[in-house]
């Protein structure tokens, strides 16, 4: 197999990879303690307490437009993995709840905020190393990382 088709479904697998560990992160972790991330649904309840702003049209037009800025400047390939992150994690989170439910593994929440971080961090990290973005906050540190070859 050439290399770069080897990246390619290396790529892809990290894509899938990071987006079970996010949703994983999410179920065992964030839910159950009732903790806050950041990025757009952090945006998202900071404008629903300002202003009453509804809490799933903000995320679903953040993260259009923020897909579409992606689309522009990043390109196909980054679009595509993008929105593949869009449906992965909302499935991977729906078969961890029909497989293993939301188990409550501490009540201590520096506990559940240091796994929190570090789940969320591996996983997104995962995605972003690999091009694509989960979407939303992503694309502008996607973008500025381009810019400035870091």
């Amino acid at each position: 197999m050439e290399r770069n088709k080897r990246q390619v479904i290396m790529d892809l697998l990290a894509v899938v990879v990071g987006n079970f560990l996010y949703a994983l992160t999410v179920k065992l972790f964030l839910e159950p303690t009732g903790l806050i991330t950041g990025g757009t649904m952090g945006l998202a309840l900071t404008a629903n307490h300002l202003w009453g702003t509804d809490i799933n049209l903000f995320v679903l037009v953040f993260n259009t437009a923020m897909l579409v800025l992606g689309f522009f400047t990043l390109g196909k390939t980054f679009a595509a993995t993008t929105v593949a992150s869009t449906f992965l994690s909302p499935l991977f989170m729906e078969l961890i709840d029909r497989t293993i439910g939301q188990p409550l593994l501490s009540t201590d929440p520096m506990l559940n905020a240091f796994f929190c971080g570090i789940g969320i961090g591996v996983s997104l990290g995962m995605v972003i190393r690999a091009g694509s973005s989960t979407g939303g906050c992503d694309v502008p540190t996607i973008m500025i990382a381009k810019w400035l070859r870091l």
